[in-house]
């Protein structure tokens, strides 16, 4: 547990300076940024633990038209600070995060594929939290796993798929740490929306047609929800 300031301050340079590597792409998940019915917003740089966090790294579309959602990412734990490097941390609590996008609002004729990417140092993101609302995600896919140095711990980049049932006027993804000591340092959201296909995955579990999905409030969801990994190499 880091409580001086010279030890956080040390900690903030660890988590800025660490090395990673990019962030995918949707073009393998069938469609580019840009492209008619996507969205995309991605953090680098986070200014507030609280919210009001505008993204640095890039926005689809831009302006957003009126009326939209302003994405943003905040923390809910109430023990968490931005580093040096502006990333959300906390020594004391797991961060309990919430990064809401916007939408298109096309219905429910329609099936929204959702690409979460997620890089964090330090501890790790408790995978039974992932949600978007009532959906869990149909795959997890780790990019990137390195000891971290200075401090400990390690950097870890996921890719968490999502499948959902129409498509809403917003998602709001929620996760949290496994254990505190977790550094958020980036965070990026792929968007898009198409045609029905006769069954889609929700998990582990086909859906027939149902309500679109509302976004539920930050909450860790209870443990023992199966998911499918698929390790990159």
């Amino acid at each position: 547990m880091f409580t001086s300031r010279a030890a956080i301050a040390a900690l903030s340079l660890s988590f800025a300076t660490a090395s990673h590597a990019a962030f995918t792409t949707p073009d393998a998940h069938g469609w580019s940024r840009g492209s008619a019915r996507s969205v995309y917003a991605e953090w680098d740089v986070f200014t507030s633990p609280f919210g009001g966090n505008t993204p640095d790294v890039g926005l689809h579309p831009s302006p957003l038209p009126t009326g939209w959602v302003t994405p943003d990412v905040s923390d809910a734990s109430g023990s968490s600070f931005v580093t040096s490097g502006g990333n959300i941390y906390s020594f004391s609590a797991p961060l309990e995060i919430t990064a809401v996008v916007p939408n298109f609002n096309a219905g429910p004729a329609w099936v929204t594929t959702i690409l979460v990417q997620t890089r964090t140092q330090g501890s790790e993101i408790n995978p039974n939290t992932v949600r978007i609302g009532s959906y869990k995600p149909v795959e997890v896919i780790e990019l990137l796993r390195q000891p971290n140095g200075g401090m400990g711990g390690v950097l870890v980049e996921t890719l968490w798929k999502f499948e959902i049932r129409g498509n809403a006027a917003s998602y709001a993804v929620e996760f949290a740490g496994a254990a505190s000591s977790l550094s958020l340092d980036r965070i990026a959201i792929d968007t898009k929306y198409g045609a029905i296909r006769p069954t889609f995955q929700n998990g582990t579990t086909q859906l027939p047609a149902q309500p679109i999905p509302v976004p539920s409030s930050l909450a860790v969801v209870g443990a023992g929800a199966a998911l499918v990994f698929r390790r990159r190499r």
